[in-house]
């Protein structure tokens, strides 16, 4: 994935409700980005001429993150997409409104820490989720099934709202979340949603050889406070981007050797992958 970075651009004549940022992609300037205040909502002009197509949707995931952390809008709007833009919006959120897409900002956006997030928008830090619920208990102290699965959608280019997906895990669990969620639930939901998952277990050695040959998944494994869940997708060089693993780490890649050799205690685990 491309380096994508957004550099404010200041201009004495520009009006008070108006921004304008500068897309980077590996350093390099590729367009402008306009933001227009519209009371407590954005509208965002984006020309995507100059975006290579296989990195439009990185670019949408990471400006939508970056105005919903700035701004906090209510919404956020793009008022004239083209075809291309308004197939990538679909997957992020948004919804047509007239020849508009508006994204309306999820409910317990407001609620969580911006430090959460990373710049993607994927949820990295699980203890910062204690006031969001889960079953009976807290995100922060059971959450880590849903919050993988919220991560693996968004990766895969099905971005669900937290809620919507905390509350339908937690529907199958055992005593409103009690004993977490169960592996075999996780991926029975993840299909249901028609994400194209496989599930894997067997020794750390068999898994990570799967991990390895997968682009995305998510991984169960056994530390010394328990079990816990962890998003992660290929990155070059042999490597996994895990999120949610280490709470707030960002860039957070490890080989999958590396993973298991300094998190896991037990020598078993499980795996849903995406080819």
């Amino acid at each position: 994935m491309m380096k994508i970075r957004f550099r404010n651009i200041h201009a004495a004549d520009l009006p008070h409700f108006m921004d304008v940022l500068e897309l980077q992609m590996d350093g390099s300037p590729v367009c402008f980005v306009h933001i227009e205040h519209k009371d407590d909502a954005l509208v965002v002009s984006l020309d995507t001429s100059n975006v290579p197509s296989d990195s439009l949707r990185d670019v949408v995931m990471c400006l939508s993150a970056l105005c919903t952390s700035r701004y906090h809008p209510s919404r956020i709007i793009y008022e004239h997409p083209d075809a291309v833009l308004r197939n990538v919006l679909s997957t992020n959120l948004y919804f047509e409104k007239g020849r508009k897409m508006v994204r309306m900002m999820d409910p317990w956006r407001s609620i969580v820490k911006d430090a959460a997030f990373d710049e993607e928008g994927y949820i990295i830090n699980q203890s910062l989720f204690s006031a969001i619920p889960f079953g009976y208990f807290d995100t922060k102290r059971k959450g880590c099934g849903w919050i993988a699965a919220y991560n693996l959608m968004k990766m895969y280019g099905y971005e669900p709202f937290m809620q919507e997906t905390a509350e339908g895990l937690n529907k199958g669990t055992f005593l409103q979340g009690t004993l977490g969620v169960n592996v075999l639930h996780l991926y029975r939901y993840l299909k249901q949603r028609r994400l194209p998952v496989t599930l894997h277990c067997g020794t750390v050695n068999r898994v990570l050889q799967v991990m390895e040959q997968s682009s995305m998944g998510i991984v169960l494994y056994f530390h010394s406070s328990g079990a816990h869940y962890a998003t992660y997708q290929k990155e070059e060089g042999g490597l996994l981007h895990f999120y949610n693993s280490r709470y707030g780490r960002r860039n957070d890649c490890l080989s999958p050797a590396s993973f298991f050799k300094e998190r896991a205690k037990l020598p078993v685990a499980y795996v849903i992958v995406i080819p």
